[in-house]
């Protein structure tokens, strides 16, 4: 298990962020015609609990459907 945690810590640090605001990126993908997304709130995994509550409100107003929302808790 420290393992694992020890991975989990590696892979928080060397993230890479594409852009900083999840919903104009749901937005992107709205106007190309995608219907389904599958959303990781990875500070929510690392927390223990969801965090990004209301980023994932706002993208599923715009109509999304998600075929799978995971929060990964250690």
């Amino acid at each position: 298990m420290k393992r694992l945690l020890a991975k989990m810590v590696i892979y928080y640090e060397t993230k890479k962020i594409y852009n900083e605001n999840p919903l104009e990126i749901a937005k992107s993908f709205e106007d190309v015609g995608v219907k389904r997304l599958h959303l990781v709130d990875l500070d929510g995994a690392k927390a223990g609990r969801p965090v990004k509550t209301e980023t994932i409100s706002a993208i599923a107003a715009l109509g999304f459907c998600f075929y799978q929302y995971l929060l990964l808790a250690l």
